[in-house]
Formats: structure tokens, sequence, C-alpha cells
């Protein structure tokens, strides 16, 4: 995607002019075109050639209606030195002039070079995400641990409630099975797993 910057010089028009363009004509362009207010505008390929037609459409004087017709059927108009941005294809059709042909790299390499920014930014999510994805594992498993004893603590004290002290807790057939033997019982498969 171009900036605000690289998309004027390449459509030979002001930055001014270019937001201008993009408002006006907001339904034929992308939403990166016109992201809102305090983001950044950036421009697609097809941005760029709308912004083109619009262009050329404007330098020939056409009736605002004639413009507005040819944005709806899709029309993708050059003016005589503009290179040639073919639609949907990596292959740059050969522009009518060397100036045209130097418009065509820039193009090019700046869609190139945003490509490569946004692969290396996603790369960067992806090495995120893998390690915030590693510390919940951690996390769940240190919680896991943690109900664990607290389940023990509660078992245990459930048991000293009703004597006053673990020492003085009472076995065997005074609690039913007793708190100790159902302590046991209840770690005994947790250490087992």
């Amino acid at each position: 995607m171009l900036t605000v910057k690289q998309a004027s010089e390449l459509l030979g028009i002001s930055n001014t002019t270019l937001r201008d363009r993009g408002a006006e004509y907001e339904k034929y362009l992308s939403d990166s075109a016109n992201p809102g207010k305090g983001n950044e505008r950036r421009y697609t390929e097809g941005d760029i050639a709308t912004l083109r037609t619009i262009g050329v459409l404007k330098k020939q004087k056409a009736p605002e209606e004639d413009l507005l017709e040819a944005l709806e059927q899709g029309a993708k108009l050059e003016p005589e030195d503009a290179p040639l941005v073919p639609a949907r294809s990596s292959k740059q059709v050969p522009a009518r002039s060397t100036k045209a042909e130097g418009k065509a790299l820039t193009v090019s390499d700046a869609f190139t070079d945003a490509l490569a920014a946004y692969e290396t930014q996603i790369g960067k999510l992806q090495d995120k995400n893998d390690r915030l994805h590693d510390k919940l594992l951690e996390a769940t498993e240190r919680a896991a641990r943690a109900e664990t004893k607290l389940e023990a603590v509660g078992i245990i004290n459930e048991a000293t409630a009703s004597t006053g002290s673990a020492a003085e807790a009472p076995t065997g057939s005074d609690t039913g099975q007793g708190w100790r033997k159902r302590l046991a019982d209840w770690i005994a498969p947790k250490t087992t797993k």
C-alpha cells in the first residue's frame, strides 16, 4: 500500500487534491484510503487506478455524471504518459514511455516494500502469540496446582473446625471415614496422574 506522499507523487497531484478526491469519491476507494480520524491513509493498486481514472476525466473536463457513471462501471482510464497497472497480475505491462516506466517500477517497488514490511510484522505478531500461548499454559498449570492446594486446605479446615485443631481431629468411624483418610484418598488420584 502507498502512503499519501507516494500516491500523490505517482499520480502527479498534491496531497491536498489527493485527500479531497479521496473524500469526494470515497465510495469507489478502499477503506484504507479514508480510514477515519487519526488513522493514516493508505492506497491500494485499485485506489491508484480509480484515482487515475478520476484525474483523466477531470482533465478532459467530463461532466460529473459521466465521471460517476465511469466509476460505477469500473472504468480504468490511463493518461497518455501513465504506466499501465494490471488489476490482478503481478507482471508489469509495458509502459508507454521512459517516464511511465519509472512510475511503474515505483509502484511495484512500493507495493513490494509494503508487503515485506507486513510480512515481517506478521512474523513478529506470530512469535508474540506463541509466547503468550506458552504463558497462558503455564498460568493454567499454576492455577490447577493452587486449586489442588486450596481443596486440601479446605478438607483440613473442615476437620479442624469440628474439633478445634488438626491434632485433635477425630479419625475412623468418628467422622465417617475420618478426615485424614479423606485427605489421603483425595490426594492419591491427584499425584498418580
